[in-house]
């Protein structure tokens, strides 16, 4: 049962959003046609008619994901609030040949519904109610038809054959009499036209071929087909209080644009046609068929409008229908393409997030080749500018998953247990909270890539509190392998929305680093942003690494350039200088663990007395992690002579129009695979070496 309630409370979310975004998309749509439609009274009917199909349109595609037009108005920088949700746009592509990890089946704490799953299935009941009505409503219109017999009379078959012919109907309508109190037209595929039996014999001639020009109004403006399309809306969102007044609207606009194409069919006297209205509507009303079939006159409220209507009937001039049409392009244009409004670029933000992902690789400190790390209080900055941007209607939700978790971190076992995301989140808090640093290796995804957040040696107490206190909130999984956990952490000095992301490595959710932000709005945007740009990374850089070994010789003579980049470089220019940031500008692509303005020194103050004479490589191997190692061996002036082995590392570099990786082996748009030269060359740099 536990299992049903979490599958349940899953599917709830991406409904919620997607509901809630098509209810507010849809009042928009139907009240900017409502506004229109009664401030341009004299607006066509027919256009009138399908301004409200557009309507109805947009409130169903509010319904789909679909790429959206960013409109970039707001200030840079400013936040866009956008209902969270596990639905999207555009789903981030992986690169030819990637492959899942099999996931591990995960499992979660017994929960209750939540209070949206229970909303789900007071929808799913007013559902089945509406659909049980239209299913009666057509069920009664089909007895309505069979019951019905053929009307033999020559003359009004002449007459609707000619209407069919002026209105350029292909299908001749069958021509029926039956119990029905006034003129229906039913069914889409095999239409047919049901008079009752006293109205065709106690009305004349030029009365019948009114009602009948009407109803193949109906059939030529394929009215019983679109009538559907509110039924549906209706069938969804039964809630909807404008959805309601839409429909009744739709239906008189829909009916006044068949009374003007009557009249200009048949051409008769607007007076001669609202007197067969009135006579029709004079008739007892009978049970509507409200979903399977249009009549000729609905209400007295919506007969007296139509006759208002009719007084301002006019024949429609070229310059006329121009406005009318370029009304229904604008309202297409605002009504179908979706939207939303965005921030300004101002190039900080991609700035900071170029320095963020790109030199060296995550983990390194330093960096070559005239680039610099960002520092982590600027990542951290990118990071929240970025999540502005992003929101869960980025993703597929067919990858994502959510469930709430409601309880503390104390609440979860004082024990070491990676099984689920929560219990990991626990145990780093757990960590956090002792000081325990010894245990963080154990428990991070991997070396040099996240893992971050790695506790002090000694906590105080009221910060060990707030880490043990701390409620998990929400867990979100993205396709089955990567989670990000949500928390409120309270601390002496600050309170924040805690996001611990995580990755399922042999049935182990260990941990790749956090973030911290305000307001757990932003927490969600950047795990979408992870989720839309960090992903796609991840799989590259695995997919790189893999196929690193199909092409040894480039590393190689990568290892050869950058033996020559050292041996051609300034020494004296890069001693002479006290600014850091000139010798970041030294010419070898390499990023040293020790600090690179330390190793340029080393390298200077070294090369300079005593220069590299002769550079021996040996056969290239793979190394830890799978990545490549080429052994070198300096030969220097005096004779003596240093060896070691150069491991290289691959990162992701950012703010390219096309990632490609540096063997051609794959590609993924908006940046590239880089392999840089990492820690061979400063191992004497380290203690104890």
């Amino acid at each position: 049962m536990s299992d049903l309630i979490a599958a349940v409370n899953g599917w709830s979310g991406p409904w919620a959003e997607a509901l809630w975004r098509a209810c507010w998309h849809g009042a928009v749509a139907l009240s900017v046609v409502w506004l229109v439609c009664r401030a341009w009274p004299r607006l066509p009917a027919s256009a009138q008619c399908w301004l409200w199909r557009l309507a109805y349109l947009k409130l169903l595609l509010g319904l789909v994901r679909l790429p959206a037009v960013v409109l970039p108005v707001l200030p840079a920088g400013a936040a866009v609030t956008v209902p969270f949700a596990t639905t999207f746009d555009v789903s981030p592509a992986l690169p030819a040949g990637a492959a899942l990890a099999p996931a591990a089946p995960l499992t979660s704490q017994p929960m209750l519904p939540t209070f949206v799953s229970i909303a789900l299935g007071l929808w799913l009941f007013g559902a089945a109610w509406y659909a049980s009505r239209v299913v009666g409503s057509w069920r009664m219109a089909q007895r309505l038809r069979l019951a019905c017999r053929p009307l033999e009379d020559a003359h009004l078959g002449q007459d609707l054959r000619e209407l069919c012919c002026r209105n350029r109907v292909g299908r001749v309508p069958a021509l029926m009499v039956g119990e029905t109190e006034r003129p229906l037209l039913l069914g889409i595929r095999h239409p047919a036209i049901v008079l009752p039996a006293e109205l065709v014999s106690s009305c004349g001639a030029a009365e019948m071929h009114l009602m009948l020009a009407h109803e193949v109004a109906h059939l030529r403006r394929r009215d019983l087909a679109w009538t559907w399309l509110p039924v549906l809306a209706e069938e969804l969102f039964y809630f909807h209080p404008l959805v309601w007044l839409g429909r009744r609207e739709w239906r008189l606009s829909q009916e006044m644009a068949c009374d003007a194409l009557a009249v200009q069919t048949t051409q008769r006297s607007h007076s001669e046609y609202g007197e067969m209205l009135v006579k029709v509507a004079a008739r007892p009303e009978a049970r509507r068929q409200e979903f399977a079939a249009v009549g000729i006159v609905e209400s007295y409220q919506a007969l007296k409008r139509r006759l208002t209507a009719m007084a301002h009937l006019a024949p429609m001039t070229g310059r006329r229908w121009m406005v009318v049409t370029a009304v229904i392009c604008l309202v297409v244009v605002a009504a179908l393409i979706p939207w939303r409004l965005g921030a300004r670029e101002d190039g900080g933000g991609q700035a900071a997030l170029a320095a963020e992902t790109g030199g060296g690789g995550g983990g390194w400190s330093g960096g070559g080749g005239g680039s610099a790390q960002a520092s982590s209080a600027e990542a951290a900055q990118a990071a929240g500018m970025e999540a502005h941007r992003y929101s869960w209607s980025d993703l597929d939700p067919k990858l994502i998953r959510h469930y709430q978790v409601n309880r503390k971190v104390s609440d979860f076992p004082d024990k070491e247990d990676l099984s689920i995301p929560e219990r990991t989140y626990s145990y780093c808090n757990r960590l956090l909270a002792s000081g325990d640093e010894a245990s963080w290796g154990r428990i991070s995804a991997r070396e040099g890539r996240g893992g971050g957040g790695a506790p002090a040696t000694e906590v105080a107490p009221e910060v060990a509190r707030g880490w043990l206190n701390a409620p998990i909130l929400e867990v979100w999984i993205y396709r089955e392998r990567f989670a990000a956990v949500i928390a409120k952490v309270t601390l002496p000095a600050d309170s924040f929305h805690d996001l611990r992301f995580v990755e399922l490595r042999d049935g182990r959710w260990l941990n790749l680093g956090e973030s911290k932000f305000r307001t757990i709005e932003l927490a969600r945007g950047d795990f979408a942003r992870f989720c839309v740009v960090r992903y796609p990374e991840i799989i590259l850089h695995e997919e790189t690494v893999a196929h690193a070994m199909d092409h040894p010789e480039q590393f190689a003579r990568m290892a050869q350039k950058l033996f020559q980049d050292i041996r051609g470089a300034d020494y004296q220019y890069f001693l002479a200088s006290a600014d850091p940031d000139v010798w970041l500008k030294f010419p070898a692509d390499y990023c040293a663990e020790t600090g690179f303005d330390r190793w340029v020194n080393w390298v200077c103050t070294t090369f300079s007395k005593n220069p590299i004479t002769d550079v021996q490589l040996g056969k290239v191997f793979k190394g830890q992690d799978d990545l490549p190692v080429v052994p070198y061996m300096l030969t220097l002036k005096d004779g003596s002579a240093l060896s070691g082995n150069l491991p290289f590392q691959c990162s992701i570099e950012q703010g390219r129009a096309v990632w490609q990786t540096t063997t051609g082996l794959c590609s993924i748009d908006q940046g590239r695979a880089v392999w840089q030269a990492t820690t061979g060359l400063d191992w004497h740099l380290k203690p104890g070496e």
